[in-house]
């Protein structure tokens, strides 16, 4: 018998990816293609093990990657569906989001790079017979340079996304609390790392990231969350941070990261899932708790998610 009353989420789960990428040195070409476990979500690549009706399902295999580059000097060319070819933190993008559209590049070793594209980031319905494409349009420009053994860069960015997406999203229900008249997404943010080698084996780096939504517009309520926790103003939520160190032994990594993401400085359902997403159940304000004034926390479907993270990855 089920038992409504067991709130755990036991579960098994398979993640399967096979690609490969094919490269021309001679002509600078360069070809990538592959599949993943999933269903159609940009950040939905895990396979949950028999969730349907149907016991023993099978899970689905969806299009990870299809992309072709073009090399000239240091300038690159990019079209398909590809891997973030920006610079940011791992809050901003899941690492399985796939950017589908055309980017354009310069990016040499050292000294100043940039990056530009425009992504096909929602195909929508506008009347019977009639369909068109939302665009997101981002950039970046930036400077990396080397001290010694120090490497850094420093980096600043948009993104903008058609605001006929914000108005889909609104009429379908996703956006149901927003003001599309004044609410949008117009991004920009600043990100730097550096990494230090401090011998031929441990290897230690630092990151910041702060960006903010200065199209996040309307009164109290009229938010990614709407008239939830004390009808959330969204001038207020358009703030979001992340900062991190790091260390790394040959393949073993060990991070530790600060993130405070308010409820509309991103786009929720292409952030990264082990934060929240969904429009829903995406971030909320950072805030103080009483118990502890240095615990930064966000809600995430009801349950507290600490915002200070700690990592652990063998690769």
């Amino acid at each position: 018998m089920a038992d409504g009353a067991n709130k755990n989420q036991d579960r098994f789960r398979t993640r399967f990816r096979l690609g490969g990428v094919w490269k021309n040195i001679t002509e600078k070409w360069e070809l990538g293609a592959g599949l993943i476990t999933g269903d159609s979500r940009a950040t939905a690549t895990n396979n949950t093990w028999s969730d349907s009706s149907n016991p023993f399902n099978t899970g689905g295999i969806s299009l990870d990657y299809a992309y072709g580059k073009h090399i000239w000097n240091d300038f690159f060319f990019t079209a398909g569906q590809q891997i973030d070819p920006y610079k940011n933190s791992w809050v901003m993008w899941d690492n399985d989001d796939r950017f589908t559209g055309l980017t354009v590049g310069y990016k040499p070793d050292l000294g100043l790079f940039a990056t530009v594209g425009g992504y096909a980031v929602k195909y929508y319905k506008v009347a019977s017979k009639d369909h068109n494409t939302a665009l997101v349009y981002m950039g970046q420009g930036g400077f990396t340079g080397k001290r010694d053994k120090i490497k850094y860069t420093l980096a600043a960015g948009f993104q903008i996304y058609d605001q006929s997406f914000v108005n889909d999203e609104h009429e379908r229900g996703c956006f149901s609390y927003v003001d599309p008249d004044k609410y949008g997404f117009e991004v920009g943010d600043i990100y730097g790392e550096v990494k230090f080698p401090l011998n031929d084996t441990l290897k230690l780096s630092a990151y910041g990231h702060i960006w903010n939504n200065f199209g996040a517009d309307g009164r109290p309520g009229e938010g990614q969350l709407g008239s939830a926790d004390g009808a959330l103003d969204p001038d207020d939520e358009s703030l979001g941070m992340s900062f991190g160190i790091g260390a790394a032994i040959e393949k073993f990594k060990l991070g530790y990261s600060y993130i405070q993401v308010g409820a509309d400085s991103l786009y929720g359902r292409l952030m990264d899932g082990d934060v929240g997403t969904g429009v829903d159940t995406a971030i909320k304000s950072a805030e103080k708790d009483s118990s502890d004034e240095y615990a930064i926390r966000t809600d995430v479907e009801g349950h507290k998610f600490f915002d200070i993270l700690a990592d652990v990855i063998s690769a």
